[in-house]
């Protein structure tokens, strides 16, 4: 079983919150979106899973992947991390 995304939805109270995808409870509230944005990216960095982070009208603004990328094998993985150093 794969492991919730997360998610910085709006919270009713004005606030923010981050929350685990397909959950009602929040796993923890903020008063700007910028302090729920560096929660959730912790969270989803230990978690290996994606952060959503959501508008005020709801709509998905930017989505941040943590987790591995399965569409590449070892052989693809390690030239893209070669041309990730050689272009630093």
């Amino acid at each position: 079983m794969s492991k919730p995304s997360k998610h910085v939805v709006p919270s009713s109270s004005g606030g923010w919150v981050v929350r685990n995808s397909g959950s009602a409870r929040a796993l923890r509230s903020f008063e700007t979106r910028e302090q729920a944005i560096g929660f959730g990216r912790s969270a989803a960095r230990r978690a290996g899973t994606e952060l959503y982070i959501h508008g005020r009208d709801g709509t998905i603004k930017d989505k941040q992947s943590y987790g591995k990328d399965l569409r590449l094998n070892g052989i693809e993985r390690h030239q893209q991390t070669e041309r990730i150093k050689t272009a630093n």
